[in-house]
């Protein structure tokens, strides 16, 4: 035991710190993790009928896709959540107007990434209750897609 405590004496400063940072970013996750589980569980208990829409980053090929929503309605919207990598944002049935932009990535030849932003576009859509429904982009074809998720 005292070989341990004379060890620990002679670790220099930094060790510990870093140490502290690491416990401290932990002891944030997990809060956070617990926060957002809440989050998720208040705004469905409060809407239960509400229709979902899954937007976020995925990978086609080798370039990534980033979706973000600003506006839904011309409002920005406060009733989201996260699961997953994914942002979700729970809408009440009917047409609505997105308003959202894309950004694709790629590894580049003479730069190291090479990005290309898309939008912001406005998309008119027509959600159900109790629906799942994903933003998605069409790196081919440069257009925003909506599909209903199947459960």
């Amino acid at each position: 035991m005292n070989e341990l405590i004379n060890t620990l004496k002679l670790l220099p400063n930094w060790v510990y710190i870093v140490a502290g940072l690491l416990l401290f970013y932990l002891l944030l996750f997990i809060f956070y993790s617990k926060y957002a589980k809440n989050r998720k569980k208040i705004l469905m208990n409060q809407n239960p009928d509400a229709a979902l829409i899954y937007c976020g980053t995925t990978q086609s090929g080798i370039k990534t896709v980033e979706l973000r929503i600003h506006t839904i309605d011309a409002v920005k919207h406060a009733d989201w959540f996260n699961e997953g990598l994914s942002l979700v944002y729970a809408v009440t049935s009917g047409t609505h107007t997105i308003e959202a932009s894309a950004t694709t990535s790629r590894p580049g030849i003479l730069h190291k990434t090479v990005n290309e932003i898309f939008g912001p576009a406005k998309l008119e859509v027509e959600v159900e209750p109790r629906k799942k429904y994903a933003l998605g982009f069409n790196v081919k074809e440069n257009e925003f897609t909506f599909t209903e998720i199947t459960q």
